[in-house]
């Protein structure tokens, strides 16, 4: 168990830069992806209502 500690740990030293750079990509990735359905929702809200307020006139 410790053998294969001290492999995972080495492992984690020798690829660190490489694993902080995926886990940055990713978290990224995971941010942008928010934001996108975030914009897509209040974009397709806008459009839907200027399409039923266009459709069915309040005045």
């Amino acid at each position: 168990m410790k053998v294969k500690k001290n492999k995972l740990e080495k492992f984690i030293s020798n690829n660190e830069d490489i694993i902080v750079t995926a886990m940055e990509l990713l978290f990224k990735m995971v941010g942008y992806s928010i934001v996108t359905a975030i914009a897509v929702t209040v974009v397709f809200t806008l459009v839907s209502m200027i399409l039923i307020f266009s459709t069915y006139p309040i005045a």
